[in-house]
C-alpha cells in the first residue's frame, strides 16, 4: 500500500480506514444474518439471499464469493445448490466477519502497534491508552454473535449497558 501524509504531517497507508466499516462488510454481515435466518441446513442461491435482503444480486454473489474464499461459507453446486454458513450462527462472532473483510480491527496506528510511523508516538500521552481501547472493541465484537444478529430485534440489548452510549449535557 501507498503510504501518504495527513494535513498534521502524519503518515498513514492509503486505503487504511479506522472506525468506519466499508459497504462490503456492512453487506456481509446483511447476507450471513440472512443465512443465519435458515432454519434448515438447506444451501440457499444467491437469488434468493438477493431478494429476501433486497440487496442487488450482483452485489450478494460478490459477496458470497468473498465469503466463501474467507472460509465463513461454503458453496454446493446443483439443482439444489447454494450457499450455507460454515458454522453454526452462534459460534460466528461480528468480530470474526469485520476482520475476514476488513482486516484486523484498529482504531489508531499505535492501538496494535509499537512501531508506528505515527511522529508524536515518542511525546503523546494517549497512545498508551489506545491499546486498551481497541481492546475493548475488540471484544465487544467478538461478543455480539450472528445468531443475535438475525435474530428479531427486542428489548434487549446486544451488548452490556456498561458500554451502551448515553446522551451527554453540552458542556458550553
Amino acid at each position: 500500500m501507498e503510504l501518504n501524509v495527513d494535513q498534521f504531517g502524519q503518515h498513514f497507508k492509503s486505503g487504511e480506514n479506522m472506525l468506519k466499516i466499508g459497504k462490503i462488510t456492512d453487506y456481509s454481515i446483511v447476507v450471513m444474518a440472512q443465512l443465519a435466518r435458515t432454519e434448515s441446513r438447506e444451501p440457499r442461491s444467491a437469488r434468493f439471499i438477493a431478494e429476501t435482503t433486497r440487496l442487488p444480486q450482483a452485489t450478494v454473489s460478490k459477496v458470497l464469493s468473498l465469503l466463501q474464499k474467507k472460509g465463513l461459507v461454503e458453496s454446493h453446486r446443483g439443482l439444489c445448490g447454494g450457499y450455507l454458513l460454515r458454522d453454526r450462527p452462534q459460534n460466528i462472532s461480528l468480530l470474526s466477519i469485520v476482520e475476514a473483510i476488513e482486516g484486523p480491527v484498529s482504531l489508531t496506528a499505535c492501538s496494535v502497534s509499537t512501531t508506528s510511523l505515527c511522529k508524536s508516538q515518542d511525546t503523546c500521552e494517549v497512545g498508551p491508552h489506545w491499546p486498551v481501547i481497541n481492546n475493548a472493541l475488540i471484544n465487544l465484537l467478538e461478543g455480539i454473535r450472528l445468531n443475535q444478529l438475525a435474530a428479531a430485534p427486542s428489548e434487549k440489548p446486544l451488548f452490556p449497558a456498561s458500554v451502551e452510549r448515553t446522551p451527554t449535557q453540552e458542556s458550553f
